[in-house]
């Protein structure tokens, strides 16, 4: 199955074929290659965001080490161009600030959600598992054969009745 056949309209609603007992190994372990890919994508963009505010920071904090007010000796139009690049600087950092908190947040939710979902698919699994071990047992079981005519013959005389009887040759499964 290709990646595109797994993806997910979310991440929370995988769809996988259905083979006996269970969904697709192959489906599922496509979809969790999918998922880890888009999980390692938004930490690397989160790491991103996070470098260019600490840039951001560190520039800042030059700045403040500098003199008290900078603007004083300068030209008025030197001192509004230097205001406007503070601003534009103040700006982006914001910004920044922001998109990286948007995409921490979006990348715990999203990592929430797909353990939720793994750990119900891996439950649903192992309840197929034991469902298929007891089938299995049941399958590979001796079976005694009791047919009731000899059944109800054998207990005619014992006083008991044919159903006790027919557990007791039958090994009280």
């Amino acid at each position: 199955m290709s990646d595109a056949e797994v993806r997910p309209a979310s991440p929370s609603e995988p769809e996988f074929r259905k083979v006996l007992r269970g969904w697709d190994p192959e489906d599922v372990r496509t979809y969790l290659g999918i998922v880890a890919s888009q999980i390692r994508d938004l930490e690397s963009r989160i790491q991103t965001l996070e470098a260019k505010l600490e840039e951001a920071r560190a520039e800042r904090d030059r700045a403040k080490a500098v003199v008290a007010d900078p603007y004083s000796s300068a030209s008025g139009h030197v001192a509004g161009l230097l205001r406007d690049l503070d601003q534009h600087v103040a700006n982006v950092r914001e910004e920044a600030d922001a998109e990286a908190h948007r995409i921490r947040s979006e990348a715990l939710a999203f990592r929430s959600s797909t353990l939720e979902d793994l750990r119900a698919m891996r439950d649903h699994m192992a309840s197929s598992l034991k469902e298929l071990e007891i089938a299995l047992e049941v399958e590979q079981a001796p079976k005694a054969v009791v047919t009731l005519p000899e059944v109800a013959h054998d207990t005619a005389g014992a006083g008991a009745p044919a159903e006790d009887t027919a557990a007791e040759h039958t090994g009280a499964m």
